[in-house]
């Protein structure tokens, strides 16, 4: 009797173990199952040769360099790219390039530009963002920094901070993608044609300097 109870209580608790080791796998799936695994993944991806996607967000450092050095003719693909962006992430039915070149056109394209940041506040509220900018704010500096291009030299080069207002919208604009895509890896690197863009944008930068305060031989 004593070896049939001893029998019994051994099968019991190998039962009870095989139990509980499965209530624990389960629970294991279920937090694999919650926890985000995007970038584990895309990682992976650049392993095997496959092409890593990465986050809409743009680095500060590279949007106020790229503004800076190309004299703020990299804000033009700015709003070209938050178009592009944003017509893939909502489904919108806008063609970004005819956007960005009515952008050249006078008073039209100053409404496409408030239009836009209007849109930039709107979605962010909308994801939970708060807002760090007022829409007509931005666009009058814009226009005043624009204005400031006419003034006589050195004083033009304070145009050059025409960035600064769209900067504010930047900040806004990482904080909703970081909502929008949480997970996926931030470019922190710059690709080939920014490069590029970069260093003729620095030359160009230092030929104006060197041309507007090194003295001039008679």
């Amino acid at each position: 009797m004593k070896k049939q109870k001893d029998k019994t209580v051994k099968k019991k608790n190998g039962v009870v173990r095989k139990t509980a080791a499965t209530v624990r796998e389960m629970e294991n799936k279920k937090i694999q199952a919650v926890m985000p695994v995007e970038v584990p993944e895309v990682i992976a991806a650049s392993t095997t040769g496959e092409k890593i996607i990465f986050s809409n967000v743009l680095p500060m450092w590279q949007f106020i360099a790229l503004s800076f050095f190309t004299f703020g003719i990299y804000e033009i693909y700015w709003f070209y790219r938050n178009w592009k962006h944003f017509k893939k992430h909502k489904n919108l039915d806008i063609s970004p390039g005819w956007r960005t070149v009515i952008l050249f056109v006078p008073v039209i394209g100053l409404i496409y530009i408030y239009r836009q940041l209007e849109d930039i506040q709107t979605y962010g509220m909308e994801a939970g963002v708060k807002s760090k900018f007022l829409p007509g704010v931005v666009l009058l500096f814009i226009i005043i920094f624009n204005v400031m291009v006419k003034l006589p030299a050195p004083y033009w080069l304070i145009a050059t901070l025409s960035f600064i207002p769209t900067a504010f919208v930047q900040v806004s604009l990482n904080e909703y993608w970081m909502i929008e895509q949480p997970g996926m890896p931030v470019r922190n690197g710059l690709p080939g044609w920014q490069v590029l863009l970069l260093i003729v944008g620095i030359l160009w930068m230092f030929l104006v300097f060197v041309g507007l305060f090194l003295p001039k031989t008679a």
